[in-house]
């Protein structure tokens, strides 16, 4: 068991953490060793690759008698909505694996508000009820070093 995990997250990747104490000379400095990254290709994907058509009026053949049907299309999502919505599910499905093998006890979440909520909405009681602490700040770009420092002050 690996004990505590630092989940750093956004709509693009995933990368958890586990804190690895180090000596050096008469104090102790907590470093953050990298378990895995989980990537979401579509978090960086341009909005007009992911449509494949725009929302409008459509005609629609009924038959070989010449008989159509006009309709029109509803309010499309966001895509980049969906993408982050289906990473969400990805991250938790993993999250629900390592739990089942007991790789970690507890977790500490970090990412921007959006993207908990989202992580959030998709989350069982089993992984939420292990989660220690949720970090609403958008964290990814810091250093490894840094980020160990954010974190483990508190």
């Amino acid at each position: 068991m690996f004990g505590h995990w630092y989940i750093v997250a956004d709509q693009r990747i995933a990368n958890i953490y586990t804190e690895v104490p180090r000596t050096t000379g008469v104090r102790a400095v907590k470093k953050f060793r990298l378990i895995r990254a989980i990537e979401n290709p579509l978090g960086t994907t341009k909005t007009r690759d992911l449509l494949h058509q725009e929302k409008g009026m459509g005609v629609k053949s009924l038959g070989h008698h010449g008989i159509a049907a006009r309709y029109a299309e509803t309010k499309r999502r966001d895509p980049h909505e969906e993408a982050a919505e289906q990473f969400a599910k990805e991250v938790v499905v993993f999250l629900q694996k390592e739990l089942i093998k007991k790789s970690f006890q507890d977790l500490t979440i970090v990412a921007e508000p959006h993207f908990i909520g989202k992580l959030r909405s998709v989350m069982d009681q089993k992984i939420e009820s292990c989660v220690a602490r949720w970090v609403r700040k958008d964290l990814r770009h810091v250093t490894r070093t840094r980020l160990a420092d954010i974190l483990t002050k508190s």
